[in-house]
């Protein structure tokens, strides 16, 4: 009878453990949901935004995936926005425009190549898809929310984006180009 017992209590300590396992290893794997397409083309990352294993994720695990689809490539936009701006702020005068200029262009092509892409894709910017520069649940990021994100930033790199943004808005303004 004993034997028994301790047989018994053996399978369930065994199988307590073999559950344990099993949710420490997702548990530690749940945060690097959709880190293995940090690095691919944006049309693979698409493909598998309308596949069924993502459309069965968790809202949660779903903004995991994109964070980390996403993430790199937004931390190097960036820091490629934060050198642009203090490169901006460290100009003469006279070259200011120009650089400016050259900016605007440049994000007006982006633009184009974007709605390009969202055409190929089906994707509607409307929807709040993963093209459509909008947070969680389709909602739009909030005044509250920038704030936020910029007051963590260091005095000195918010004020020469600000700099930047507030002459790059005014340029546009300028040449007739919607900021929107």
């Amino acid at each position: 009878m004993k034997n028994k017992q301790k047989k018994q209590s053996l399978y369930v300590v065994v199988s307590l453990i073999c559950v344990l396992a099993v949710v420490i290893t997702f548990a530690r794997n749940a945060p690097n949901l959709g880190s293995e397409l940090a690095d691919k083309p944006m049309a693979e990352k698409m493909e598998y935004f309308k596949s069924e294993q993502y459309q069965n994720l968790s809202d949660k695990d779903k903004r995991t995936v994109k964070k980390n689809a996403f993430g790199k490539a937004h931390k190097q936009r960036m820091t490629q926005f934060m050198d642009k701006a203090k490169a901006y702020t460290q100009l003469p005068k006279n070259e200011k425009e120009a650089y400016l200029d050259a900016m605007i262009d440049e994000m007006q092509n982006k633009k184009r190549e974007r709605q390009a892409q969202i055409k190929a894709h089906g994707q509607d910017n409307k929807k709040g898809g993963p093209w459509s520069g909008k947070k969680r649940d389709g909602k739009q990021i909030t005044g509250e929310q920038m704030r936020a994100w910029s007051e963590r930033m260091a005095p000195e790199k918010r004020a020469y984006m600000m700099a930047f943004k507030e002459a790059m808005a005014a340029r546009m303004k300028q040449r007739g180009i919607s900021n929107k």
